[in-house]
């Protein structure tokens, strides 16, 4: 079974992108760990199976202290991908906070810009629109020879390009 992990373990090694010194120099030194830890199992096994064919019974003090050397690489494995870990994570936090603040911006921009092209829009609907009411009073008096402007491309300029056709028609 520490051999199935250890094969699935070393290819991660190979594919894991870091960003920083810190972590590049935390994954080798787990990759260190790992690798050392599966050195020390082998010499293990190499142990208890010349102590089964020699029928020697119990633990010997190589065994043990192979054992606590198996131990202290785990234990320092353990800590370093905790370390590699938070140092992850705070970067995903970091690049989450940029994003959202870009995010942010855009809206914030997105929004003047669009507030400033509907301002605009209607202060040229409402310019129009009062040119045109002008221009109607104007005519409605009895004035067949006012024209009223005929400034921009939207349906009110249509409109006032109508009423002038009308004033001219009944002029004539």
């Amino acid at each position: 079974q520490f051999l199935a992990e250890y094969q699935e373990l070393t290819p991660l090694f190979a594919g894991a992108r870091v960003q920083t010194l810190e972590q590049q120099r935390l994954l080798e030194n787990i990759r260190q760990n790992v690798i050392a830890m599966n050195n020390l199992f082998l010499q293990l096994v190499v142990i208890y199976n010349s102590n089964v064919t020699a029928g020697a019974g119990g633990v010997g003090a190589a065994e043990n202290r192979l054992v606590g050397l198996l131990l202290i690489k785990s234990h320092e494995a353990d800590t370093e991908a905790a370390l590699l870990r938070g140092l992850v994570d705070e970067g995903l936090r970091l690049t989450q906070i940029r994003t959202a603040s870009l995010i942010f911006v855009v809206i914030i921009f997105s929004t003047i810009a669009l507030t400033f092209v509907q301002m605009r829009t209607r202060k040229n609907i409402t310019s129009n629109l009062k040119n045109l009411t002008k221009g109607a009073a104007v005519i409605g008096s009895g004035n067949l020879d006012f024209e009223i402007a005929e400034t921009g491309d939207d349906e009110i300029t249509d409109l006032s390009r109508a009423f002038n056709r009308m004033t001219s028609d009944l002029k004539n």
